[in-house]
């Protein structure tokens, strides 16, 4: 598996650069390494891991292949490819509004979990003036069949012609549903408050270095006892080094 996930991801981007953005689409690399996996809260990973993403958009149409790549042995689970996700979205703008949908795919590669499907759509406002506020809802339609929703705020901040500044703050909550599936929790619950800055670095007008650090508090005493049980850590804390070129 871990072989044919390599090669998927290579030949995608193999063919994105014989041609797909001489036809007018936007593409791109980001290749990212953490000090652990962090999702919505949940320490899946608390070792390195490298996380590739290949994205391509055009008329408003996206395609992103993500993958987690656990760097370290752990136990008796080797270094390989433990997840992939395949998402397609059409995004456009309302007046001021920009929105999105899609549908994600969560693939589990050389692991015992189950693969599941989300759908979800997302509202943002670009131009606000303090922070840009994006209000997203997740639909788990195959193994958790429950909801997740977030609100996110991020702020740019310009340090130089070639350096910005970004801070980011999100709250996220879910309902029984997902609550249960995740966590052991079956209760919808105001599930975890993330924070964090990233600098970016533009290396050149295709090339950019992104350092960052995050931290994920979670509020709810029901959801910090399940997280401490199935993850190992309610209170996460990652870095990250990603590197993304324009193609």
């Amino acid at each position: 598996m871990r072989t044919a996930t390599g090669l998927m991801l290579i030949a995608t981007a193999g063919i994105l650069g014989a041609g797909t953005t001489a036809r007018g689409a936007d593409a791109g690399v980001d290749l990212p390494i953490l000090s652990a996996y962090v999702w919505r809260g949940q320490m899946l990973n608390d070792e390195a891991v490298i996380q590739p993403a290949l994205n391509v958009e055009k008329d408003g149409f996206g395609v992103n292949v993500w993958a987690n790549y656990d760097a370290t042995d752990r136990g008796e689970t080797h270094a390989d490819f433990s997840e992939v996700d395949l998402t397609v979205s059409y995004g456009g703008q309302w007046g001021a509004m920009e929105y999105g949908v899609g549908v994600i795919e969560y693939l589990f590669p050389n692991t015992d979990v189950s693969s599941t499907r989300e759908v979800y759509g997302s509202l943002s406002l670009p131009d606000a003036s303090l922070a840009v506020p994006t209000l997203s809802v997740y639909r788990d339609v195959e193994e958790a069949d429950g909801f997740y929703a977030s609100l996110a705020l991020s702020k740019e901040i310009a340090l130089g012609d070639t350096t910005t500044l970004e801070l980011i703050a999100s709250i996220g909550a879910a309902d029984e549903d997902y609550n249960a599936f995740y966590f052991g929790v079956d209760d919808a619950a105001l599930n975890d408050v993330t924070t964090g800055a990233k600098v970016s670095f533009a290396l050149s007008k295709t090339v950019t270095l992104t350092p960052g650090i995050q931290y994920a508090w979670l509020p709810d005493s029901d959801i910090r006892a399940g997280a401490k049980a199935l993850y190992k850590d309610d209170n996460p804390f990652w870095g990250s080094l990603m590197l993304s070129v324009v193609l």
